[in-house]
């Protein structure tokens, strides 16, 4: 599901979606280990090359694309043309370090502007480079690094990284959807102000996340939470604590003539099977420039029938606005 809001580009990989009023969603904010305020966290890093601070709290910017004040681009090694030279959204990549773990803090948009996303997600290893030290995601998506060779070849290598075409219908090269779900906790709002309002939040690295949705159009509102936070991603057997309430307020239908509510209406044969998936790494080839193959970290989502879900061949490039994203 991709959601474009207030010049916020963002896309997420909802397996399930629903939504929830952000005046509501006060139960789920600062769990005991990630803190879920859409702020910078206190003694984070944020001063390296695989770190990004553009338009945020008042923060010096960092690695934005932007021309700094001598003519240069204060932007990332190696990248100065993949990073989006937008100076409106908010944005915070960081690393903070949690009970003896690393992870990136990534924080897109701002809650009362009616978008906001927070991701916690562990680092997986750290790589050396010239002047650098990076710590990676735990994902998927091709890199390339070549430091030698012909010129010819180095260009190459620097357009056939997922960095280079991020929005590609390729999850193998892009590593859209391939990301360790176990690895990462995250919380995202979404509202209109008008009725509409959504969350998904997973507080926990282990388990699947909550999501919630509320409508409110005046004659008819509904409520509806799908809780999957009762099983691990090696777990189908469970299906998921679902909420679905229907409330008619129109005052030509008989007072809750038109209601429903899942808890007393379902029915004998009502089957929840929202929650009953498994992740599971994989492997797939991917033809390099130079023509060779390069076996890169893929992934699945299987749900409990067999079938996989189809996410690594979504086009994420149709929902990106170009207006939304300057």
């Amino acid at each position: 599901m991709a959601f474009t809001m207030n010049n916020i580009k963002v896309r997420t990989i909802l397996l399930l979606c629903g939504v929830a009023p952000v005046t509501a969603l006060g139960q789920n904010v600062n769990p005991s280990q990630f803190d879920f305020s859409f702020s910078a966290q206190p003694n984070a890093q944020r001063s390296e090359r695989n770190h990004i601070v553009c338009n945020f709290g008042g923060l010096p910017d960092l690695n934005c694309n932007e021309i700094t004040p001598d003519g240069f681009r204060n932007t990332q090694w190696f990248t100065g043309g993949n990073l989006a030279d937008d100076f409106i959204s908010p944005i915070l990549q960081e690393t903070v370090d949690i009970n003896g773990e690393t992870y990136y803090h990534v924080v897109i948009g701002e809650e009362q502007t009616g978008f906001a996303q927070e991701i916690y997600m562990k680092t997986a290893s750290t790589r050396f480079g010239i002047g650098a030290q990076r710590s990676l995601s735990d994902s998927g998506g091709m890199v390339c690094l070549s430091f030698g060779g012909s010129f010819e070849q180095r260009m190459a290598c620097s357009t056939d990284t997922n960095g280079a075409d991020p929005l590609r219908q390729d999850g193998v090269f892009t590593g859209n959807g391939v990301g360790n779900p176990s690895r990462m906790a995250m919380r995202q709002v979404v509202t209109d102000f008008a009725g509409f309002d959504q969350e998904f939040f997973k507080g926990q690295t282990t388990q699947k996340p909550i999501i919630t949705q509320n409508m409110d159009g005046g004659q008819v509102s509904s409520h509806f939470v799908m809780d999957m936070s009762n099983s691990d991603y090696l777990t189908d057997t469970t299906p998921g604590d679902m909420t679905n309430t229907l409330s008619i307020n129109d005052p030509n239908v008989p007072t809750g003539s038109g209601n429903f509510d899942f808890a007393t209406d379902q029915g004998a044969d009502a089957n929840v099977t929202g929650g009953r998936f498994t992740f599971r790494r994989t492997t797939a080839p991917h033809t390099n420039a130079f023509g060779g193959i390069t076996v890169l970290p893929s992934s699945e989502y299987v749900y409990f029938d067999g079938t996989i879900d189809p996410v690594l061949d979504v086009n994420w490039e149709v929902f990106r606005d170009p207006a939304q994203n300057q």
